[in-house]
């Protein structure tokens, strides 16, 4: 008679198993589906953006792509600034109801230079003597590199 005893325990515990990991999967299903409240739960509200900032972002009429290009493996100091960027970025993006469309780029150290955007000094030029107007302001102009 235990043996019958121990069998039915056996079944109910796998039932109650099954029906517990059931329902774990299905509260998984939905609230990966549904988006996640964001909570800033710091006293000055230091991971949240600005009132005005998220009215701008709500307010964008057109879609605006954002490229970030990150470093891997930076050492501790720096590798917290990525993390803060790509948090204050993922704000931006959530503010804005799909607007602000964000894609980032892994780099190494060496890559950086060569798969990097343009960058662009600002430069003063002067005029020759020969050339130069009335005026003696210099002309500014821009030298980008890749």
């Amino acid at each position: 008679m235990s043996s019958k005893v121990q069998k039915r325990a056996a079944s109910e515990s796998l039932l109650f198993l099954s029906l517990v990991g059931g329902i774990l999967v299905l509260l998984n299903v939905l609230i990966a589906y549904f988006p996640s409240p964001r909570v800033d739960l710091t006293q000055n509200g230091l991971f949240s953006l600005a009132e005005g900032s998220e009215r701008l972002a709500a307010s964008l009429d057109d879609r605006l792509a954002v490229t970030a290009y990150f470093t891997e493996n930076l050492p501790p100091p720096f590798n917290a600034t990525e993390r803060h960027v790509r948090d204050l970025l993922s704000e931006y993006s959530a503010a804005s109801n799909g607007q602000i469309i964000v894609k980032s780029i892994p780099t190494t150290r060496r890559s950086s230079r060569r798969r990097a955007p343009m960058a662009c000094n600002r430069s003063r030029i002067r005029r020759s003597r020969k050339t130069r107007s009335r005026s003696s302001k210099a002309t500014v102009a821009w030298s980008c590199t890749t």
